[in-house]
């Protein structure tokens, strides 16, 4: 284990959340990371590991990586298909309650019909290839985009923290946040 460079409950590698552990001597650390592939870490930590709940008492990392959540929408299939559009995803409309979009090995979208929900805000760290690649997509569309959520409609992108980032919104008013450089 190496201290993190990165602040505490800030992304590591691979998009790994890490938190503050105990070290040597039961002292709590600020933060640490486990130079492996986000995929040893989660097995590591895995249900099928029975010592996987005293980790954290032991000093290894503690891995949080969100697996789904559920986006309201007016219409769920045009806001999943919309969304898997812009960003250049897979939709099978074919599922159960949920119209899903898988965004990658570890998040799924699943987006549940609701006639009354506030606006939510979806932030996604992509590489510059990727950024490029749908913000095409967003032009395309027509769609209006803004360099902050204050300034929406704005036509400008943000260069915060040395990458780039733009704000727009889907078809259900919810904010969604391309960046290249994780905050």
């Amino acid at each position: 284990m190496k201290e993190c460079p990165v602040n505490p409950r800030k992304r590591t590698l691979d998009g790994v959340l890490t938190m503050s552990v105990r070290g040597k001597g039961g002292h709590w650390r600020q933060c640490y990371y486990v130079e492996k592939c986000a995929k040893e870490v989660n097995a590591l930590h895995s249900a099928k590991n029975p010592e996987s709940r005293y980790a954290r008492d032991r000093g290894v990392a503690v891995t949080i990586i969100l697996n789904h959540t559920i986006v309201p929408a007016h219409d769920k299939v045009a806001a999943a298909r919309f969304f898997a559009d812009i960003f250049g995803l897979p939709f099978n409309q074919k599922s159960g309650h949920f119209a899903p979009v898988r965004v990658n090995d570890g998040l799924t979208f699943l987006f549940d019909d609701d006639a009354s929900f506030k606006s939510h805000h979806y932030a996604f760290y992509v590489s510059d290839a990727e950024f490029d690649t749908i913000f095409e997509r967003i032009k395309q569309a027509g769609l209006a985009y803004g360099s902050a959520p204050w300034s929406l409609d704005d036509g400008k992108l943000n260069d915060w923290n040395g990458g780039r980032g733009v704000y727009f919104k889907d078809l259900n008013g919810h904010i969604l946040e391309l960046m290249t450089v994780p905050q």
